[in-house]
């Protein structure tokens, strides 16, 4: 059972000044990472998403039944629509700073559901700030459209802390006190929770799961006292899942998506994604492609010999591990994997794309945190300059990843540039038929990335154009640049 332990408590990290200080560092950690947003603009599927929240606006029941090519984000559309009606269309930084807000408050979740799990804030706060700045997960952060992932996750979290919540504090009272338990707050948040994940983004569809496997990791006790009991307690959120996938279903097969493109597609490549996308993970995407699609020998060889070296690091941290961490371990893993798996059948790329890691990164970021832990109880052996270089090491080796990963994210907003400039000739041709055209509007155009949906979106974004008239206009700007 989750226990608090004030010994691995730092008296700086507890109450709400800690809760204070833990933010204000992610915060910065945040601010420094995505900096360079401020010359962002809406892309590609923004504008889908723009013309969505302009429906909403002025259709707001229709929230509960549009879609996105078959996907079902209320709750996104919903955020999407409160940002156009405080910031409007000519104002697209200030909807990236919204996610980058959501981003922070899920960074902090990530903090305060690590230290229940570890019963350690100290180790916690370097998961949240690791979290914080990963460089694979940078698309959802500083995509505006992408908000959705960022509040699935959020609630998703939130959800996994308020059962673990009610949890402990409801695991030893008397049956017929649990209804009159404080606790039971808790227990009811849990449900609220989960439907507003499951209103965000498809990636909570491993809620349940991810929650079941919490309870048996870290409430064994009440499992060992009365599984029958223990097992009850998540028959309603399970019966809330099924609701949830059963719409689900019905929207895609409206939309006739079902099984077939979009992001949560199966397919045969399922495990070969899975096992790239875990990968990813560690690798620059350059230097991962070049292994993963280079035919050369060099290329084989080189993806072997990493192979082996990941393993055995895996090994070696594992044996270095208290054994008390292990099963923290597992979860971690098994985080990092289950909520994956609903992304393993994308097909248009090589990996999973990275606004799909943002929810599995939690799992990387706990699993961060326990080597650190496992590093930081070697240090205690040996003499002291043997102490003093093994703490130099780490403080370098933290200092290294968190730099490299905001290299990462800053190199990333790089190939966006490059996207910009290819589409530079689009918006010439849009501002010679429209010369009031935004002049800080950027199309990021990539060859398969801006069909003339996405500019007919645009046009009726910003001059109300009927539907049909803007995919008249796009497509015949489209022939015009062929």
């Amino acid at each position: 059972m989750l226990r608090h332990n004030p010994k691995y408590q730092p008296s700086y990290l507890t109450g709400i000044p800690g809760i204070l200080l833990v933010m204000t560092i992610l915060t910065i950690l945040s601010a420094i990472a995505y900096h360079n947003v401020n010359d962002n603009f809406f892309s590609c599927d923004d504008f889908v998403w723009l013309k969505n929240a302009i429906i909403t606006v002025r259709h707001p029941l229709n929230i509960l039944t549009q879609d996105i090519a078959g996907w079902f984000r209320p709750l996104g559309h919903l955020t999407f629509a409160i940002n156009y009606l405080l910031f409007g269309v000519h104002n697209p930084v200030a909807y990236v700073i919204v996610s980058i807000g959501f981003h922070i408050l899920t960074s902090l979740l990530v903090f305060i559901l690590t230290a229940m799990l570890l019963n350690n804030r100290y180790f916690a706060f370097w998961a949240a700030a690791f979290f914080a700045v990963q460089h694979v997960h940078w698309e959802a952060v500083a995509w505006s459209s992408i908000v959705a992932e960022v509040l699935a996750a959020l609630w998703f979290l939130l959800t996994i802390i308020c059962f673990l919540q009610w949890r402990e504090r409801s695991a030893y009272s008397p049956r017929s006190q649990i209804r009159r338990h404080p606790g039971r707050a808790y227990y009811i948040l849990a449900h609220i929770a989960m439907v507003l994940s499951f209103l965000s983004a498809e990636s909570a569809v491993t809620l349940p799961a991810m929650l079941l496997l919490a309870d048996l990791f870290y409430a064994r006790n009440v499992w060992r006292h009365s599984s029958l009991r223990a097992i009850s307690a998540h028959f309603s959120l399970w019966a809330l899942w099924l609701i949830y996938v059963a719409y689900e279903l019905w929207i895609q097969w409206n939309g006739h998506h079902l099984g077939a493109g979009g992001d949560y597609a199966v397919n045969l490549q399922f495990f070969l994604t899975l096992f790239r996308s875990l990968l990813a993970y560690i690798f620059p995407k350059p230097l991962l492609l070049f292994m993963l699609q280079s035919q050369s020998l060099l290329a084989a060889i080189f993806s072997l010999w990493i192979g082996l070296v990941l393993l055995g690091l895996l090994t070696l941290l594992f044996i270095k591990m208290p054994t008390r961490d292990y099963p923290h371990a597992l979860y971690a893993g098994l985080w990092t994997i289950i909520t994956l798996l609903p992304f393993c059948g994308f097909t248009r790329f090589t990996i999973i794309d990275s606004r799909q890691f943002y929810l599995s990164s939690v799992g990387i970021s706990i699993l961060f945190s326990l080597f650190l832990k496992s590093f930081s109880h070697n240090i205690q052996w040996g003499t002291l300059k043997t102490r003093l270089f093994k703490k130099s090491v780490l403080a370098l080796g933290i200092l290294g990843i968190f730099t490299w990963n905001i290299l990462e994210i800053w190199h990333e907003d790089i190939l966006f540039e490059d996207y910009a400039r290819e589409g530079e000739h689009v918006l010439q041709t849009l501002r010679r038929s429209y010369p009031d055209f935004p002049e800080n509007a950027r199309l990021y155009f990539s060859g398969l990335h801006t069909p003339p949906q996405f500019l007919a979106d645009m046009l009726f974004v910003y001059y109300a154009l009927p539907p049909a008239r803007t995919s008249y206009v796009s497509s015949e700007k489209i022939r015009q640049l062929q």
